[in-house]
């Protein structure tokens, strides 16, 4: 007679974003986490994701992460197989209250009062800069695009 086995094939690792260490959200803003799973032939590639804060962001089933409110916690994408494979990224929320001061300002005043206005488009730009140079600094350290 045959005899049939199946070997299941265990998960050895799990990337985020490609590796990305942090990635950046406004509160009220949101995006799916890319995962990639190795290897690719891995039986079982069911993943459950947390928060370490959910009054900072929170995650779906499907990776969907939103920012909620200004602040940092940490994503983690778990295997599901049995091989205790694990992956973290960290998630900085940005408060959207400079963009919203815009706004407000924009349409009740017409650009009435230019000088918060100015005041409040430069916070906002050095706030990018701040986030963009981060960015550059960490990406000459890790050598990655």
């Amino acid at each position: 007679g045959t005899c049939k086995v199946s070997v299941s094939q265990l998960v050895t690792g799990i990337k985020l974003e490609n590796g990305t260490s942090t990635i950046y959200l406004f509160a009220g803003g949101g995006k799916t986490i890319a995962k990639s799973i190795t290897p690719s032939d891995a039986t079982r590639k069911i993943v459950k994701w947390s928060t370490s804060d959910s009054q900072i962001a929170t995650i779906s089933a499907r990776g969907f992460v939103k920012g909620i409110k200004e602040g940092k916690c940490t994503i983690t994408c778990a295997s599901t197989d049995g091989s205790g494979k694990k992956a973290t990224i960290t998630v900085v929320v940005e408060s959207n209250m400079l963009l919203r001061n815009l706004d407000t300002q924009n349409g009740k005043n017409r650009m009435g009062h230019r000088g918060c206005l100015q005041k409040c488009t430069i916070r906002v730009i050095a706030k990018l800069l701040t986030v963009l140079r981060y960015r550059l600094v960490q990406r000459m350290y890790t050598g990655t695009n």
